[in-house]
């Protein structure tokens, strides 16, 4: 999606719209947030709130990363690094914040079911330790600062 359909995609009230538009913040570098889509922050928050809970059972709710794209908004826009997010959440795996160019990869030790990764924000510099877990029904992450 470009800026414009992601914006869309978010204020949607519909979640699976939200959702997909969500991924698309969450990818974003910092220089993308600022001009896209912290100008737009009040009415992103307001449209994440009407978002309805799913009346499945679901393993995760399709909020959860909503949610998550708001925080990094908000991270931004407080004058943090987008990094600091990630001891908050499971949901980010370094090879996919690598792909986008949000981290590097500094080492893998390639243990069976729960890879670790020494990794660096391509921002600000933080060192991370990241262990994946892939014993679920999803793979999800484990974020711990390293001291520099």
């Amino acid at each position: 999606m470009n800026p414009s359909e992601t914006l869309e995609a978010i204020t949607s009230n519909d979640n699976h719209q939200a959702w997909l538009a969500a991924w698309d913040i969450i990818r974003a570098n910092e220089a993308e947030l600022e001009q896209y889509f912290l100008p737009h922050l009040k009415v992103i928050k307001l449209a994440i709130d009407k978002l309805k809970k799913s009346d499945k059972s679901v393993l995760r709710d399709s909020r959860d990363c909503v949610r998550l794209a708001l925080r990094i908004l908000d991270a931004v826009n407080d004058g943090k690094c987008r990094c600091s997010v990630f001891t908050s959440t499971n949901q980010m795996l370094p090879e996919s914040e690598e792909k986008y160019g949000l981290i590097e990869i500094i080492e893998k030790r390639d243990i069976p079911w729960e890879p670790e990764y020494k990794c660096k924000c391509t921002q600000c510099g933080q060192m991370f330790l990241a262990i994946e877990n892939h014993g679920y029904h999803y793979p999800w992450s484990k974020w711990i600062k390293e001291n520099v």
